[in-house]
């Protein structure tokens, strides 16, 4: 016979929430950040990459070497994604961005040479040499918050 205290209390399961972001609060989450995703439209189709980023006055820069991203990215309109994801509490946040990217690495108008200067700490090795700044079209984001306690 089981004693009853020490049977462990069923889980208790309430309905997740899945909750738009305030525009606001995706900008906040934009600068507190600076590792997400660029989204662009290589050769072959969709194409996304680990960067890392700056955000301030509504703009987004990367620094990255010549190549597909740089290629796929400038002139063109790309998707910029970031996300926090809590695995043990099944919850978590992310935030999308759709804008027109530049190459500006040599540009000498007033918004691009802002953007030159921003400290952008690469992870990974090697140089880079391009700057690509993104300028939002939108900005939306998400939070799901778990149902379980």
């Amino acid at each position: 016979m089981r004693r009853l205290d020490a049977v462990e209390p069923p889980e208790v399961v309430v309905e997740s929430a899945l909750e738009e972001l305030s525009e606001g609060t995706c900008k906040e989450l934009l600068q507190a950040n600076h590792f997400g995703r660029i989204a662009v439209n290589g050769s072959e189709g969709p194409e996304i990459f680990p960067v890392n980023y700056w955000y301030e006055d509504d703009r987004i820069a990367i620094r990255t070497s010549p190549g597909t991203k740089l290629a796929a990215a400038a002139q063109n309109v790309v998707g910029f994604e970031i996300d926090h994801v809590d695995d043990e509490a099944r919850s978590g946040w992310s935030v999308l961005v759709v804008g027109n990217a530049y190459e500006v690495t040599n540009s000498i108008d007033t918004i691009s040479v802002a953007v030159q200067g921003a400290p952008i700490d690469s992870w990974a090795p090697g140089p880079k040499t391009s700057l690509v700044r993104i300028e939002p079209r939108s900005i939306s984001g998400r939070v799901l918050r778990s149902g379980r306690s």
